[in-house]
């Protein structure tokens, strides 16, 4: 199975912005005031694409495993598990055929992906640990199925965003144009890998 249109987008995003922002490499690190900004925005850039790609892809899926059910009845996996982690909690059944307050389980189904979408398209910011399991396990991605070791170097790499947008230029570290180009290869390596799982989702 091949990866998502989704990611390709990703890739080319970032080789785009690698190309457009990063210095040619100096051994000595004597980067001039604009190239230390720019390699500044390119962190600043690639963290905002990664944390779109696993947005698109939540909301993808959600909205895939809703169709699939309303159009077919069928409950895949993506929406036990966001019927499972939906904080609405469940509903008893009524005692009356005229009662009000009931959703039927269609109702309901819209209801659940619905209140998941605006969590993640209104209400995440970042690409944490947290950020990345409050999508992927409401969509049904299992724990073995995520890198701990990957997450590790999200975590490390939304921290180092931080400092760049909120911090001022004179009271950081310079950034390594080489060091920082290898992180973003080593996630978009990473991604490709938990993309094919998500394909399977989707399908």
């Amino acid at each position: 199975m091949p990866n998502s249109a989704r990611y390709h987008s990703l890739v080319s995003r970032l080789r785009g912005l690698k190309d457009r922002l990063m210095p040619k490499t100096r051994p000595l690190g004597n980067y001039t005031a604009r190239e230390n900004d720019l390699i500044r925005a390119y962190r600043l850039l690639a963290h905002a694409e990664f944390e779109a790609y696993f947005e698109d892809r939540a909301v993808q899926i959600a909205n895939r495993a809703r169709s699939s059910y309303l159009k077919r009845g069928r409950a895949g996996r993506a929406l036990i598990a966001l019927m499972t982690f939906s904080p609405l909690g469940a509903q008893t059944t009524p005692k009356t055929l005229t009662t009000t307050n009931f959703d039927d389980p269609h109702t309901r189904v819209q209801r659940v992906v619905s209140q998941f979408i605006t969590e993640v398209t209104k209400h995440n910011h970042g690409i944490k640990e947290e950020n990345i399991l409050a999508m992927l396990y409401a969509i049904g991605v299992k724990r073995p199925e995520i890198d701990a070791t990957f997450l590790n170097t999200l975590n490390s790499y939304a921290r180092n965003r931080g400092a760049s947008a909120h911090q001022s230029i004179h009271t950081q570290q310079t950034i390594d144009p080489v060091s920082e180009v290898t992180t973003v290869d080593e996630l978009v390596e990473e991604i490709r890998k938990l993309d094919l799982k998500l394909q399977r989702l989707v399908s």
